[in-house]
């Protein structure tokens, strides 16, 4: 059986737009990166 495990992610709301993508392709490389996947 494989874990599963949920994540919010929260961030400043005085991020642009660009600036917030960054931060979540930042982050979605961190988890690909360890092995994780997402799953919407």
């Amino acid at each position: 059986m494989v874990n599963r495990y949920e994540t919010v992610f929260i961030a400043t709301p005085v991020l642009s737009e660009a600036q917030m993508k960054e931060a979540v392709e930042k982050y979605k490389k961190l988890i690909t990166d360890k092995g994780g996947s997402i799953v919407h």
